[in-house]
């Protein structure tokens, strides 16, 4: 029994491997992804205005806060009042939930300045 083992363990090895080297099947080339140089794509519905118009402003972000006082609200007014009195250019001011949305924002061009502190 102890001579028998080892002769059927090679035969049933022997029955896998193939007869010859071509039925082996080789790996198949998979195409190589090139990366493509990312395109800024301008949203559509942005409208053609000149920037600091009334149908156009400059957008000044405030700090973010995911619930902003009132008093921020408040001083986002003033500001853009004073902006616009010493510019002449049309300002509104937005407060973003959080730093992502902000950076999101200037990708976008939904914020032309910036106040952090």
């Amino acid at each position: 029994m102890k001579r028998l083992l080892p002769l059927v363990l090679l035969g049933l090895l022997a029955c896998t491997l193939p007869t010859r080297i071509g039925q082996i099947p080789l790996p198949t080339m998979m195409p190589t992804l090139v990366p493509q140089p990312a395109t800024l794509q301008v949203p559509s519905g942005l409208p053609e205005a000149k920037l600091g118009t009334d149908k156009n402003p400059f957008i000044l972000a405030l700090p973010p806060s995911a619930q902003p006082a009132p008093s921020v609200l408040a001083a986002g007014k003033i500001l853009t009042a004073l902006l616009e009195k010493s510019t002449g250019y049309k300002f509104v001011s937005v407060i973003p939930h959080d730093e992502t949305e902000l950076v999101k924002d200037f990708g976008i061009k939904n914020a032309h300045l910036l106040i952090l502190a």
